[in-house]
């Protein structure tokens, strides 16, 4: 396992002032999700950054619509812009990490969602992210699909749907981004529910039971990074957190001793 944070919970002026902090801190990369512009604009300063030893776990594009938009041309869209930020990743040996869908839930009164069912929602999915997963192929690069919990989301809640999901688009080009946060919202069994994924994971984030810095709330991070160490996955586990009552310049350097120590690193 190699460890990662998402950019935004670092200190710094600039994107590469926040990745250089968490360098420092022991993190091996960073993560990062920004507009396609923006991320077009920063391509050579990510370039730079990858050259100076720092990695790019996975970079996130803030993209036009959803894969299952209730709009065709938006559907068409999300792909078009997914699939460019697919050619940069392949250019910085990173992944894209995208949803589904986000702000639609059939779990709240009067939620918005696609007007289909959630059986024709799931195989809409499956039927967008086929082309996308060649074209990860193509590039050698990979597609990570997040699963958030059903008050966000209205498809692919659990890790169970989205193995089911990811066994349908059948590429080793697209896995799971599983989230211990929304895990600890949809998961009855934590421990259990990654160690069913397995094979299907290529990214985990990590925060606490309050999204705040791991060992702040009260996840089982021993019990669920021992799942992982024994699945042998060898993948990102990334701190994605964000807790304005913490100084970062401090959570942070031990936010890494703690992981290490915890999966042996």
């Amino acid at each position: 396992m190699h460890l990662s944070c998402w950019i935004d919970s670092a200190p710094g002026e600039t994107l590469s002032a926040r990745a250089r902090f968490l360098a420092d801190c022991g993190f091996a990369a960073v993560e990062w999700y920004a507009s396609l512009p923006e991320l077009s604009s920063r391509l050579p300063e990510l370039r730079a950054l990858v050259r100076v030893g720092i990695g790019i776990s996975a970079i996130g594009p803030i993209h036009r619509g959803w894969l299952i938009d209730p709009d065709s041309a938006s559907r068409q869209a999300a792909s078009e812009d997914i699939a460019q930020a697919l050619a940069w990743a392949s250019e910085l040996d990173t992944a894209v990490i995208v949803l589904p869908i986000l702000g639609y839930t059939r779990a709240l009164p009067n939620g918005r969602t696609t007007g289909r069912t959630a059986e024709a929602d799931r195989q809409m999915l499956i039927d967008s992210l086929g082309p996308l997963a060649e074209r990860a192929r193509e590039l050698g690069t990979r597609l990570v699909i997040e699963v958030i919990n059903r008050y966000e989301s209205l498809t692919m809640n659990t890790l169970a749907e989205g193995v089911r999901v990811m066994a349908a688009v059948n590429s080793a080009h697209c896995k799971l981004a599983a989230d211990l946060f929304h895990m600890n919202i949809e998961e009855s069994d934590p421990a259990a529910a990654l160690g069913r994924a397995g094979s299907f994971l290529g990214l985990v984030h990590l925060s606490d039971s309050n999204r705040s810095f791991p060992g702040l709330g009260h996840t089982d991070f021993p019990g669920l990074l021992g799942v992982l160490g024994r699945l042998g996955y060898g993948g990102y586990v990334t701190v994605e957190a964000s807790d304005d009552r913490r100084d970062v310049r401090q959570i942070l350097p031990k936010t890494v001793q703690l992981l290490k120590e915890l999966i042996g690193g």
